[in-house]
C-alpha cells in the first residue's frame, strides 16, 4: 500500500501502524457483532392467552362462565381466582363464582415441560350484584309518554341493562288499562296482542290514558326467570292515531 501525502507530508510509520490497528479493531468488532447476532437469533413459540368474554365484571352468586384460549408451546396447567372459586367444566371452559367483595383476580398458569407452573396471564375483575334490567316499550322508558300510532304499529317490550350488553328476554306480561271495563290482558312473548291493540285504539281520542304492564316475566342471562317491576307509560295522540285493526 502506497502512502499518500497529507498536507504535503507523508504520515510517519508509527502513525500508520496506529491507524491500521484502529481500523482492524473496528472491523473485528463489527464482524463479531454480526456473528453474535446470527448465533443468538432464534424463533420462540408465541404465547397468547385470551379470556372470553372480554368484559371485566363478575356477578355475585351467579355462574360466570368464561372460555380460556391458550396458544403456546406447552398447555394450561392451572386457573385460579383470587377472591372467588373456579370450577372447570371442559379443557377450556370454566365457571367463576364470587359471593362478595369488590375485586377478584384471575390467574392462568401454563404447565412447563418439567412440570413447573409459570404465570401466563393475570386479569382483574370488578364484582357487582346483577342489576335489575330496565324495561322499555318501543324504546320508551317507564313513566314516559308514547304516541298511540307508534304503539299500535309496533308495541314490543324489551329489557336491557344500563351497564352491559347482556341478553334479557321478555317471556310474558299482563296489561291493565285503568278506567276500562275489561279484565287483565295477557301476552306470551314481548309483543302486544291484537286484543291489546284494539283496547288501546278504543281509548277516547285526545285524552290519552295510562297503560300498566305487570307480571313481566324475563329470562336472565343465566337462564333464570325473574319478574320485573311494574312498567307504566302514558299515551298521547299524534297526527296519526286512527289505525285499522
Amino acid at each position: 500500500m502506497r502512502l499518500q501525502p497529507v498536507n504535503g507530508f507523508l504520515p510517519k510509520p508509527r502513525t500508520v501502524k496506529t491507524l491500521y490497528a484502529v481500523v482492524s479493531f473496528f472491523l473485528l468488532l463489527v464482524c463479531g457483532q454480526v456473528k453474535a447476532q446470527q448465533d443468538t437469533f432464534h424463533v420462540k413459540s408465541k404465547l397468547v392467552v385470551t379470556v372470553l368474554p372480554s368484559r371485566d365484571i363478575l356477578y355475585t352468586n351467579e355462574d360466570n362462565k368464561i372460555i380460556v384460549r391458550y396458544t403456546g408451546k406447552y398447555s394450561v396447567g392451572k386457573v385460579q381466582l383470587l377472591g372467588g372459586t373456579v370450577d372447570k367444566k371442559t379443557d377450556s371452559t370454566y365457571v367463576l363464582k364470587v359471593t362478595g367483595g369488590t375485586e377478584a383476580v384471575l390467574s392462568v398458569y401454563e404447565k412447563m415441560q418439567n412440570g413447573t407452573m409459570r404465570l401466563a396471564l393475570n386479569k382483574k375483575y370488578k364484582i357487582f350484584s346483577r342489576p335489575v334490567p330496565n324495561v322499555y316499550l318501543d324504546g320508551v322508558k317507564c313513566d314516559s309518554v308514547i304516541d298511540r300510532f307508534t304503539l299500535i304499529a309496533s308495541g314490543r317490550l324489551h329489557a336491557r341493562s344500563k351497564y352491559t350488553g347482556d341478553k334479557y328476554i321478555i317471556k310474558s306480561f299482563n296489561l291493565v288499562i285503568p278506567g276500562q271495563k275489561l279484565d287483565t290482558l295477557s301476552a306470551i312473548g314481548n309483543q302486544l296482542t291484537q286484543d291489546m291493540k284494539i283496547a288501546i285504539d278504543g281509548l277516547e281520542k285526545g285524552k290519552g290514558g295510562m297503560l300498566i304492564f305487570r307480571d313481566i316475566k324475563c329470562e336472565m342471562p343465566t337462564g333464570e326467570e325473574k319478574t320485573l317491576p311494574v312498567f307504566r307509560v302514558y299515551i298521547i295522540d299524534g297526527p296519526k292515531t286512527k289505525v285499522g285493526l
